[in-house]
């Protein structure tokens, strides 16, 4: 039988098969639906490899075929949201402009980000959690982070193209925990209370814009 092929990862443990045939690619998106179910249901601590093969009626040399590892699952998981999370984020900033209104704007990158496709508040940010806490894994997360702060370092720059040196260093990150910190209590909070929470989250990091652009000024 030939080797099927492997994307590419920063460290082997992490490596896993996405299929290109119908057949193979329902059992691997049926894995991580049984997975994700498991998280949202209970927690990640929960997911272990033999109860998702089982819960899936596969074997778990079938599981193994497709992720060597609860970690890898849980990789593959979180790379599916951080994805959708960075295009919703993209497709916003490419209609950013300078006079935009920075509190509507991030308001509705935090609506995005609480909804995204396929995935609870709840699921996100546990594993988030499990991104930063296990070893493997966390250096990943960091990579991802890296990147999602240098987006929101662009969306600056559009809206304050004179911004100085050292709030272009740090606004992004601390946008970001605004960002973070809204899902967070997201996941806490009935769904009616959602536009609140990203509301109050976008008054924040409006601050930081306006306090840019004042420091801007000189």
């Amino acid at each position: 039988m030939a080797r099927m092929p492997k994307t590419k990862k920063t460290s082997t443990t992490l490596a896993y098969y996405k299929p290109t045939q119908a057949r193979a690619q329902k059992t691997f998106h049926h894995i991580l639906d049984v997975s994700l179910s498991i998280i949202e249901n209970e927690n990640v601590g929960a997911l272990n490899t033999n109860r998702v093969a089982d819960e899936c009626g596969i074997n778990i040399g079938t599981l193994y075929h497709y992720f060597p590892n609860k970690d890898v699952i849980i990789l593959a998981l979180y790379q599916g949201w951080y994805d959708q999370t960075i295009a919703y984020t993209e497709e916003r900033r490419r209609n950013l402009r300078e006079r935009s209104n920075a509190r509507q704007y991030y308001k509705n990158v935090i609506l995005d980000v609480i909804s995204i496709d396929g995935f609870s508040c709840q699921s996100a940010v546990e594993l988030e959690r499990a991104m930063k806490l296990r070893p493997e894994l966390a250096e990943r997360e960091d990579e991802m982070t890296e990147q999602m702060i240098g987006m929101y370092e662009k969306a600056l720059v559009v809206m304050v193209p004179n911004v100085c040196d050292i709030d272009r260093m740090l606004h992004p990150a601390m946008m970001l925990s605004a960002v973070w910190g809204a899902l967070t209590i997201a996941a806490e909070v009935e769904a009616d209370c959602h536009e609140d929470v990203a509301d109050n989250a976008a008054i924040m990091i409006a601050a930081l814009v306006k306090s840019a652009k004042e420091n801007a000024r000189g």
